[in-house]
């Protein structure tokens, strides 16, 4: 599983008005980005696309374990080894604390 935060998008309207245009109320949108490699009965290599959406700016280990868990939900039974890729900063995937999480919930998470 290779995984990585994308860029932050703005939402924008196809016409605003000059207000808005050039005002600081446009929402930012979080881009949470994966790529599941995972083989399948032939042990032909298989890889799935994810992308996930959110309004919170958080990247702590609970936001990102939030954006990891629709997509574990999505992983066939039979996988029983997971290995997270990331080259994304030390504050984001790479710490004691993600590791805590990723330890607790995905023990929690698959028994």
């Amino acid at each position: 599983m290779h995984v990585d935060f994308s860029e932050n998008y703005l939402t924008k309207y196809a016409e605003e008005v000059q207000y808005f245009h050039f005002g600081g109320s446009r929402q930012q949108i979080r881009m949470h980005t994966l790529v599941v490699y995972t083989k399948d009965v032939d042990q032909e290599l298989k890889s799935e696309f994810y992308c996930t959406l959110s309004q919170n700016s958080s990247h702590s280990p609970p936001a990102v374990w939030a954006h990891l868990q629709p997509i574990l939900d999505r992983l066939p039974a039979t996988v029983t080894n997971l290995h997270f890729l990331s080259d994304g900063p030390v504050t984001q995937y790479r710490n004691k604390m993600m590791f805590k999480v990723l330890a607790t919930m995905l023990d929690d998470f698959y028994t």
